[in-house]
């Protein structure tokens, strides 16, 4: 989880492409994360090309070995990574599978 917020704080932005060959800029903020799971990193990434701007905020929630990634449209009220019940419920049921 620390090199993965190193990269995080250190990528601005990127390039990807597709098999169908299409190719888009994409620049990366980090955002604060909620407080859920063991440990957690959010972002806001959003196509440079994109005409409201808004992006998708990506939030990596850590709870133990596992990782679970959310994935949201950005918000009207800004970028906010996923809602800490939604988080802290998965991150329950995740440490539920592991201990049986």
């Amino acid at each position: 989880m620390a090199e993965l917020k190193v990269a995080v704080t250190g990528c601005t932005n990127f390039v990807a492409t597709s098999e169908r060959g299409w190719t888009h800029r994409f620049t990366v903020r980090k955002i604060p994360p909620m407080d859920a799971g063991d440990d957690a990193v959010s972002d806001l990434i959003t196509n440079v090309l994109s005409p409201d701007g808004k992006g998708n905020v990506m939030t990596i929630v850590r709870t133990g070995a596992t990782f679970a990634t959310y994935l949201l449209d950005g918000q009207d009220d800004g970028p906010i990574p996923i809602p800490d019940s939604i988080a802290t419920r998965q991150h329950k049921k995740i440490q539920a599978v592991g201990t049986r």
